[in-house]
Formats: structure tokens, sequence, C-alpha cells
């Protein structure tokens, strides 16, 4: 993280070290002008940057801002910059703030959106969802595709364990209570196919799995999978006739 200073005619008058590395310009030529420093900035972005400044000197308020730098050296960066008005006899004579270079962040978390996409849509395609299932009898997560499956509405929140066993099959509702008791009480593994009456779709068959998270000897969380294998199962009784 770099920081900086800014005076009202426009003119840096500090720079630390780390600013001049997350720019790209040289310390042995001195602390850039305003002009010269917008250079680096993504071609995009240097209007947005020049008028927020323009607007911290004559409004006085804080700035906190994100934007694109060209650095010569490492290519495309993402900054986030922010900094506080320095009021003097009621006019601002200086902006001093911060610039971190959150471009790993950005990235990241970029990579995370695009990897719950997929998951998403993996989901989505193969008519399976995941959740998870606190010792209290709590679903603390269902996935999208989850609600699909169940037909509960995402709107009104992950349903309770006795609203969830209600969409079950009346013959299956007991083993599945008997099930999960098992697996918080002896800590195995799930591994469970049952009748689901689902209020759009009618019957369906499911399969669900799940491990048992341990943690100092005791199950704290079940989290698990269920794959839609209605289309499955049907096919195996026709190909039996």
């Amino acid at each position: 993280m770099g920081s900086w200073s800014l005076r009202a005619d426009g003119t840096f008058d500090y720079w630390s070290p780390e600013t001049f590395v997350i720019f790209g310009f040289d310390p042995s030529e001195g602390i850039p002008t305003l002009p010269k420093w917008l250079t680096v900035l993504h071609p995009d972005d240097r209007d947005l940057l020049a008028k927020t400044l323009e607007r911290i000197f004559r409004e006085g308020v804080r700035v906190d801002v994100t934007y694109r730098v060209d650095h010569p050296k490492q290519g495309k960066r993402i900054m986030h910059s922010t900094g506080e008005p320095v009021v003097e006899d009621g006019r601002v004579t200086r902006l001093i703030g911060n610039t971190l270079d959150i471009t790993e962040q950005k990235n990241a978390a970029q990579e995370l959106q695009r990897s719950e996409f997929y998951l998403r849509e993996g989901e989505r395609l193969a008519h399976m969802g995941s959740w998870s299932l606190r010792p209290d009898g709590t679903f603390d997560y269902w996935s999208p595709e989850t609600f699909v499956l169940f037909g509960f509405d995402p709107s009104e929140g992950i349903p309770t364990l006795p609203k969830w066993l209600t969409v079950l099959h009346p013959d299956d509702r007991d083993l599945l209570a008997k099930t999960l008791e098992r697996i918080f009480r002896e800590g195995v593994r799930v591994d469970v196919t049952y009748r689901v009456d689902h209020p759009k779709q009618g019957k369906r068959i499911m399969h669900s799995t799940g491990e048992p998270v341990v943690e100092d000897g005791k199950v704290t969380r079940l989290i698990g999978n269920t794959l839609d294998i209605t289309e499955q199962e049907n096919a195996t009784r026709e190909l039996k006739k």
C-alpha cells in the first residue's frame, strides 16, 4: 500500500516508496505531476479520477474509488484509493490518502464468481443440489438447485427439517429422520434413495449422499448433495419389463 499527498493546485508533494512501485514510476525522477500520473491510468478511467479530485477540493468530500492502471512493467492492475481532505480556514488545502493494489483480490473474486456459476450450472444440468445440515436439525445452506429439486421457493428461505420432510413420500419420512439421527449419533456416511412428492413435478425419486464433519470427536455438520434419479430409475424399470 502506498501513501501520498496532493495539494489544491494539483501538485503531489509526497509519495511513499511503495506508491512509486504501485504506479511504475522511477523515484530518481521525482514525484510525477498530476497530468503525468493520469497517463498510467486506463484511458476510460482518467476522466473519472480527474473529476473526482476536482469534486474533493471543491466540496471537501472523502475519496473512495477503484480504477484501472496500465503499469509499465506489470501490465493491467486494479487500484483502490481512499483519501481525506484537509480543511484549513474553511477550504480544502490538501488531500492525504493511500492506494492499495487489489488486482489479486479482484481476480480471486471474479474466479470465485465463475466457479460458483459453473457449480450452479453443473448442478442445474445434472439435477443435483448441495446442502448443509447442523446437529440441531437446521439446514444452514441450500444451493439454488436444491430448492428446485424439492419444490421450495428460495424467496421464503431454507425450509426447516420438519417442513422438508413433508415433501417426502409418507412411507419414507421415518426412514430419513432416523437415518439423520444415526449420522449425528454415530458419524456414519449417508447414502440413501427415497421418494418425493414434488408440488409441481409429482412423484420423483432422489438419491442423497452426505459426509459428517467431525470436530473434537463429535459431528458438527452434515454436508451432502441430492440427485434426482427419477429418469434413471424409470429407465431401469422399463428395461426389466
